[in-house]
């Protein structure tokens, strides 16, 4: 969709419109509920103490026989809002040294995670681990191995960086036959083989994918998840040029004019990337090396835990629609940390800040991601809540964006 193309937000959202987005909601969060109530973390956690205390107080041991109204309220007044810190103690059982099978499935949802994400640090001083599950129409290196009971292998679990998970499983790239996966050659949408995302040290995984990117004139789009990662790329490009060119045909050296980069790939019309908030820093700098002809985009808004929004405008690096694959809701950060200060989409106000909070088809609980935004606006078409990264106090980006990490 092109930046014409994009309706203008709404701010005040239709009756018709309030209908549509809690109706969508709502059904969403039923289904979470539903899938994830058996889970170990959800019957175990005392997070979830009060939600198990209400349904017992309805005569119910479980909540199968509950209506989904009081379901849903019951998950809204109880639930308040959760850390790390109480999913940590369950996650910490897929990172033992002998994982068994009988002490982690089911764990946070059905069955056993698809993939382990590890989250970049840029949030906390050390990463988190975050299950994720492989559910029906999901986008969703050693890694975690798990045991049964004698002992025997049954699957391994990949723990690695949401981004390069994302690219195993567009490929079908399973972590058993990396043996095999580390010798293929690159696909028709990429310019570097599938080794080069195995390189761990973080300077040779970008001057590799550099490498093979010089030997491709006809470049079009340069995908990287951070801004910052971008113009690191382009620094290491400069201070080992000679060395490069001199593992292909020579390309003529990058100059200190706008737009240089054209020079190199000549088709270069796009570049997607994490834009916004901590990462808007290295905007200009990668504005320079672009030139106007090229178009900076945005990856939009993601995190180790879920997809947060879509990019909304394709010329605003800095506004996004929220999505609906998993619950998305507000804190109030005027009131008190409870869950009567945790507002849905649908009654969010235009102008005010709100920290993300966050329920997931990969477990059952209202997470704070920690990212301060502003509603900007509701999507007139659905309804859906437009947002952007806001300032805090301190005049920084209160945003901890690392697309598909934390």
């Amino acid at each position: 969709m092109s930046p014409s193309q994009v309706p203008r937000p709404v701010h005040v959202l239709s009756p018709d419109l309030v209908s549509v987005l809690k109706n969508r909601v709502e059904a969403t969060m039923l289904a979470i509920i539903k899938k994830n109530r058996h889970t170990r973390c959800f019957s175990e956690s005392p997070a979830f103490a009060a939600f198990h205390s209400a349904i017992r107080n309805f005569g119910r041991e479980d909540n199968d026989g509950i209506s989904d109204d009081i379901l849903l309220d019951t998950f809204r007044t109880t639930i308040s809002l959760t850390t790390y810190d109480s999913y940590e103690l369950f996650v910490a059982k897929f990172l033992s040294e002998t994982c068994q099978e009988d002490d982690v499935r089911d764990m946070f949802s059905p069955g056993l995670p698809y993939h382990i994400a590890v989250t970049s640090s840029t949030s906390s001083p050390k990463p988190k681990f975050f299950c994720q599950y492989l559910h029906e129409g999901s986008m969703r290196y050693g890694g975690v191995k798990i045991q049964n009971r004698n002992g025997d292998l049954i699957r391994t679990i990949p723990v690695a960086m949401g981004s390069f998970e994302t690219v195993r499983l567009r490929n079908g790239l399973k972590v058993e036959n990396d043996h095999l996966n580390i010798i293929l050659a690159a696909g028709e949408w990429v310019t570097s083989p599938v080794a080069v995302g195995f390189i761990r040290e973080y300077r040779t995984f970008l001057l590799m994918h550099t490498l093979f990117a010089l030997a491709h004139s006809k470049v079009e789009t340069i995908f990287i998840v951070f801004t910052t990662s971008a113009v690191d790329m382009i620094r290491y490009m400069e201070e080992e040029w000679e060395s490069l060119v001199a593992s292909i045909e020579t390309v003529g050296k990058p100059t200190d004019q706008p737009g240089w980069l054209l020079k190199i790939w000549p088709m270069l019309k796009s570049v997607i990337s994490i834009g916004s908030g901590v990462f808007s820093v290295a905007v200009p700098k990668l504005r320079f090396h672009l030139g106007s002809d090229v178009q900076l985009r945005s990856l939009g808004f993601h995190s180790s835990k879920t997809h947060v929004a879509t990019v909304y405008d394709p010329s605003d690096l800095n506004l996004f629609k929220a999505t609906s694959q998993d619950i998305i809701e507000y804190f109030d950060v005027t009131k008190e940390e409870n869950a009567s200060s945790i507002v849905p989409p649908w009654l969010v106000e235009i102008g005010k800040h709100y920290e993300v909070v966050c329920t997931t088809h990969d477990g059952l609980w209202r997470y704070r991601l920690g990212d301060i935004v502003e509603i900007a606006g509701f999507d007139p078409t659905d309804g859906s809540p437009i947002i952007c990264v806001t300032l805090n106090d301190e005049g920084k980006y209160a945003h901890n964006f690392a697309a598909f990490l934390d």
